[in-house]
């Protein structure tokens, strides 16, 4: 074997996919002190110093630079292991589309050309904040509210948030689609892409309404929050959260003309910029991490022959 790749943090890695968030800082920024001293959370932090701590060797592949910056922070890694990748949007799911996808969209959900479409993509409806999302829909003033239809597509458990959007009357605005492959269509025939996730290391969604020229409302812990704020395609929620902040950047979005600006600044930000590369820079990474594994190991063999 040439190279270890692993998903998880654990010892003797040669090249560690750091799709989670670095452990110890989570730990520091959300948790009480006494957690970090249950057994299981000793385990994990053991295992992730192995990997990320200064001792370690361990290629890193990184999909932000703010989780760059926190493992920096909290474990002093050099910065030649730490390999920042470019996101992997899929471009032959995104981008152009069939003329006629959106209206196709709008026509079986009941959404006429008038009404604004929110859209919340993604599974796990709690940390992606449906929640804060309905309480937001709720809170818009009467006559927006009237326009407004939110449309979730992913696949969880509806009921909790079907009985919220009862309780907020807004039970007859709200579409559940489950999971669709048709996602394109969905960014193309919405307005407004609203994603006040509770956590995101990453983000895809954000680039894929990006791509397909929909404005973008996230909170700014997500990951590629940054590609919002670098491109003019819309509205960050600070951290901490705050529902009233949603509510007012919500409502501001809806009535303002800035949306048909964020749409074109998306289109040119995605065009110019690498969101694409993610698997061939990362396979890179590990070839070159493989051969100078098998390098050292033939140099080894040379030192024991002589």
């Amino acid at each position: 074997i040439d190279c270890l790749v692993g998903f998880n943090k654990m010892a003797g890695l040669d090249v560690c996919w750091c799709g989670d968030p670095c452990l110890a800082a989570k730990l520091r920024e959300e948790k009480a002190l006494p957690v970090r001293w249950l057994p299981r959370y000793r385990t994990y932090l053991r295992l992730e110093e192995t990997v990320f701590g200064r001792d370690g060797d361990a290629e890193l592949l990184i999909l932000t630079e703010s989780e760059q910056e926190r493992i920096a922070q909290q474990y002093g890694t050099a910065d030649d292991r730490m390999h920042l990748l470019p996101a992997g949007i899929d471009s032959t799911r995104f981008g152009p589309g069939a003329a006629g996808g959106e209206a196709s969209i709008r026509r079986e959900l009941g959404i006429d050309s008038t009404s604004l479409m929110v859209l919340s993509v993604g599974s796990s409806f709690r940390t992606k904040g449906v929640d804060r999302s309905l309480r937001a829909i709720a809170r818009l003033p009467k006559t927006t509210r009237r326009l407004t239809e939110f449309v979730v597509v992913g696949n969880g458990d509806q009921r909790r948030f079907r009985r919220l959007a009862e309780r907020l009357s807004i039970g007859d605005r709200v579409h559940f689609t489950g999971g669709r492959d048709d996602v394109a269509d969905f960014y193309r025939a919405a307005d407004v892409l609203l994603h006040p996730a509770r956590t995101e290391t990453a983000g895809h969604i954000l680039l894929e309404a990006m791509i397909c020229g929909l404005p973008v409302i996230v909170t700014e812990n997500c990951g590629y929050a940054f590609h919002v704020r670098r491109a003019g395609a819309g509205l960050l929620c600070p951290h901490p959260f705050g529902q009233r902040r949603l509510d007012q950047l919500l409502a501001g979005a809806l009535c303002d003309s800035d949306r048909d600006h964020w749409k074109k600044n998306a289109l040119d930000y995605c065009e110019q910029t690498d969101l694409h590369s993610m698997v061939d820079r990362a396979a890179d990474v590990i070839v070159a991490r493989a051969e100078r594994n098998r390098f050292d190991g033939s140099l080894q063999e040379l030192r024991r022959a002589s």
